[in-house]
C-alpha cells in the first residue's frame, strides 16, 4: 500500500505485476501443509481480496490478466501510462506448487548429472 502511495504522490511511471495465489500459499512447500486445518488458518491465511479497489483508490490503472495474449498487449499499454499500473495474474496455488516442484526437481537432477558427468 505504501508503495502505491509513493508512486501516486510521485507521479511514477510503473507497472506492477502483481502473481496472486491468494495468499501464504508459498507455505505450501513446508512439512505443516500436510496438517490441512492449521495450515489454512494459519499459514495458508487466504484474504480473498480485491485489488483493484485498492489500485484505483491510489489512482492507478488496474488489469486484470486473463491469458498470455492479453498480458503482452497489456504490457505494451502500459508503457505509455502516465500513472502506475498493475497487472493481476491470478494462479491456482495447487498447480503453482507443483510446477515450482517439477522445476526445482529438474534443477538438482542436472546439477548431480554434472557432478556424475564431471567426476
Amino acid at each position: 500500500m505504501n508503495s502505491l502511495l509513493i508512486a501516486q504522490k510521485n507521479s511514477i511511471q510503473l507497472t506492477i505485476i502483481l502473481i496472486n495465489n491468494n495468499g501464504g500459499r508459498i507455505f505450501e512447500a513446508l512439512p505443516i501443509a500436510k496438517y490441512k486445518n492449521i495450515f489454512e488458518e494459519f499459514f495458508a491465511t487466504p484474504h480473498d481480496l480485491n485489488f483493484s479497489k485498492f489500485i484505483k483508490a491510489f489512482g492507478g490503472n488496474y488489469f486484470n490478466v486473463k491469458s498470455w495474449f492479453s498480458f503482452r498487449r497489456i504490457l505494451k499499454q502500459t508503457g505509455t501510462a502516465n500513472n502506475f499500473s498493475v497487472l493481476e495474474i491470478k494462479t491456482d496455488p495447487k498447480k503453482s506448487l507443483a510446477l515450482r516442484k517439477k522445476y526445482v526437481d529438474q534443477v538438482i537432477s542436472d546439477y548431480n548429472q554434472k557432478l556424475r558427468d564431471s567426476g
